[in-house]
């Protein structure tokens, strides 16, 4: 034999030696291994049977967290719409601030300008106040001016008209005397020298009821209703009125116990006696 062969039967000896222990071991524990292969084998279909439990108990749970999970995603989306919503109003809100800050900066200056412009009316207005009343006041002046001057009017035209009348009677008074000188014709059978002239009662007053002339058209005859009643007699001299204005003179012809008939004597006012009007006593 070759010697390497030799040593190679000789290594494989030795080889076998251990193998052999090993051999033996394993046949010794051959049953406990299978023993506990079946008990591994069990415990793994026990295991099996408990994975498969946990896992449907599982799967139930993973099904509940993930219906779980859809829901909170739907209530996440909705949150995060509604937030989206939210944030384009808190924007809108931003915008319509600054908008409401810019019209309040407006209203502000609006506001100040119209306390200035207040301002300057309330000025105008007391400049305008006491320029009004100074207005008055030269008014009122001017008014009781007028009113002195009128009442001065009044008395400078009641003094022309007594003097109209003074001068009337006195014209009268002569044309009456140069009739008695001149022998002229009688009144209702009175000579002209026999007809006084009179003042009438300071307090009488009657009223015109009828305006006529005599025979020849030249003498203007009024009639009104009073006499001797009221202590009238001819010759006295009454003067006309109309309100206000003053018509002339008359001097009684005829006195019956309730009426009378004068004659009309023309002051040179332009007034011709008529129905209405008031003869009162002379005061000349």
């Amino acid at each position: 034999m070759h010697a390497l062969t030799k040593i190679l039967i000789v290594l494989a000896f030795f080889l076998t030696l251990p193998l052999t222990g090993l051999v033996v071991a394993y046949t010794s524990n051959a049953d406990k291994l299978v023993a506990a292969n079946e008990r591994l084998s069990i415990e793994k279909r026990q295991l099996e049977s408990a994975i498969g439990g946990d896992q449907a108990q599982h799967g139930q749970v993973l099904a509940s967290k993930e219906a779980e999970i859809a829901n909170i995603n739907a209530l996440l989306t909705e949150a995060q719409g509604r937030l989206a919503s939210l944030e384009r109003e808190n924007e809108n809100l931003r915008v319509e601030l600054n908008q409401q800050r810019r019209a309040s900066l407006t209203h502000s200056a609006q506001i100040d300008q119209f306390n200035a412009s207040v301002q300057m009316y309330a000025e105008l207005n007391r400049a305008q106040s006491d320029e009004l009343g100074a207005l008055r006041q030269r008014e009122l002046e001017k008014t009781r001016r007028e009113i002195e001057l009128t009442d001065r009017i009044n008395d400078l035209d009641g003094e022309l008209i007594v003097s109209r009348e003074t001068i009337r009677a006195l014209q009268e008074q002569i044309a009456d005397l140069r009739e008695t000188v001149a022998g002229g014709p009688a009144i209702d059978g009175l000579s002209p020298a026999s007809v006084q002239v009179a003042r009438a009662p300071a307090n009488f007053q009657a009223e015109v009821t009828s305006v006529d002339r005599d025979a020849d058209g030249r003498t203007i005859l009024i009639e009104f209703r009073a006499g001797s009643s009221d202590g009238l007699a001819g010759g006295m001299e009454l003067n006309i009125g109309r309100g206000a204005t003053y018509v002339g003179k008359a001097v009684i012809l005829r006195v019956g116990q309730n009426v009378s008939v004068a004659r009309f004597v023309d002051m040179g006012v332009g007034e011709r006696p008529q129905a209405g009007d008031v003869v009162r006593g002379s005061t000349l």
